[in-house]
This record gives C-alpha cells, structure tokens and sequence, in this order.
C-alpha cells in the first residue's frame, strides 16, 4: 500500500501549505503510484482559508479523477507554537469558520459517497475494505504497534499491561539514542485503565463499526446512559447493548461527544 501526500491540487494552496511539489508533479506521482501500486491512497487538506465550496468541489472532483481507491481528507487544524499557530496569533490570517468548516466536510460527504468512496472513518474513505487502511485501522481499534522514527509514539502491551512509549523527536537525539544501543524513546509509561478507557474511547468511535462497549467499561466502569441517550436522540450515535457507533451526522462533532462521554 503506498500512501502519497498530495494536499492540495492548486499550486497557490500548496505553496501556502509550505510544500515544495506542484500540482502537476502530484498527478504524475499518482499515476506513477497506480501503475505500480494499486492500493493508493493520497491525501489532501482542504477548509483553508479562504476556500469556498465550489473551489474544493473542483479541487476534490479532480483528485476523484486520478482513480486512487483511498482518500485521506483532513480538514486544516491550527496547531499551537507550529509556522501556522504563531501567523494566526500574530493576525496574519484566520482559519476558516466551524459552519463553513461544517458545510465543506458534508459536501465531502455526499460527492465521496456518490462516487463509490464512502467513508470507513471520518477522515478516510476507500473504494472497498481491502483498500482500508490496515494501518490506522489498528490505532482507532486500540491494538497495539511500535512507534519506529522520530517523534512517533507507540502502544503495546506486555503482561497484560499496556505501555505507551514516545519517541525522540529530534532526528540527531533519535540516532544518538540507537547509537548508544538503547531504545530512541524519550519517555515511556504504563498506562492506567482509566488512559487505556480514555484513549480507545477517543479512536473507537472514529471508525464506522464503532466500538465495543464491554472493552470501555471494563476498563472504567458504565459509560453516563443519559449522554448517551441525548446523542442518540440527536441522532448523533447508534448504541445498543454491545456497541456504540456514531452517525455521519456524529462525525462532524466525534471530538466533542467523545470528550463528553470520556470517563
């Protein structure tokens, strides 16, 4: 599976997102990519300031065209202390609204799902499931991988604990870590149930199947049933006695309901 960072189709786009590609060296990098890979999935960046929704419909329906049958769609966040956060701080623009934000993510929605590429997360879309992504899938699923390289971060368990573990992330501090014949990692914890309860409720709910309620309430006891019960009145979240699972309306506010419901 090759996974290729377009961001943007637009040549000004791409310079204001600090890439040094064009647009028409990402074309040729998709074709070159489906030629050899085809489980290719490119990524893009759109509610930049300033876009409107005809601009990422043209933009988005172009990236349909080059055939790859996974898209990576995130919306642009604002990160503090990153390039980004501090020319927001000092006025030199601002990010986009959350309602245009809102509108531009349903209309993803709607030409992704019209097209055969609906979502499986709500960041992700794929043409089938043997085009998902194995990868992430097992992050938003709460299993366990090895964070390899700088500043990655990993989760494993060992004897039926769980260890995060937070790599180096300066490039220099990660070689000199291996140098020395010892782990690259800054920092590592064992996590608590209630980490554990709080971390796979956050990614669980990202996918489409949802997840498991037993695995959280296990960890930290029953979830509030009344939240969950206004959400799925708003018609945010499908629940029944094993899963829970959000609507495509739920995904626009995953982060708020699963910070609400975060034990």
């Amino acid at each position: 599976r090759l996974s290729i960072g377009v961001q943007s189709l637009d040549d000004i786009a791409l310079r204001f997102l600090g890439r040094d590609h064009t647009s028409d060296y990402a074309r040729r990098a998709v074709a070159t990519g489906l030629a050899h890979f085809p489980n290719t999935s490119i990524d893009l960046i759109y509610a930049r300031p300033g876009q409107s929704a005809t601009d990422w419909e043209r933009e988005l329906g172009a990236a349909l065209a080059l055939g790859a049958p996974h898209l990576s769609l995130y919306e642009l966040t604002i990160e503090e202390k990153t390039a980004f956060g501090k020319a927001v701080s000092r006025g030199e623009w601002s990010p986009m609204e959350d309602d245009a934000q809102a509108d531009l993510y349903e209309l993803t929605q709607a030409i992704c799902a019209a097209e055969a590429l609906p979502a499986y997360e709500v960041s992700n879309h794929a043409r089938a499931s043997a085009f998902q992504s194995q990868h992430n899938l097992t992050y938003w699923r709460g299993g366990d991988w090895i964070g390899v390289g700088p500043g990655a971060h990993g989760r494993f368990t060992v004897q039926g604990e769980r260890i995060a573990t937070y790599a180096y992330k300066r490039p220099a501090d990660y070689i000199q870590a291996l140098q020395r014949g010892g782990p690259a990692w800054a920092e590592q914890r064992t996590l608590t149930d209630l980490d554990t309860a709080r971390e796979v409720l956050a990614l669980g709910l990202r996918p489409i199947g949802g997840i498991a309620r037993d695995r959280i309430e296990a960890l930290s006891g029953p979830l509030d049933a009344a939240r969950l019960t206004d959400f799925q009145a708003e018609g945010w979240l499908h629940q029944d006695s094993e899963h829970l699972a959000l609507t495509p309306a739920g995904w626009l506010l995953a982060d708020r309901i699963a910070a609400e419901l975060s034990p």
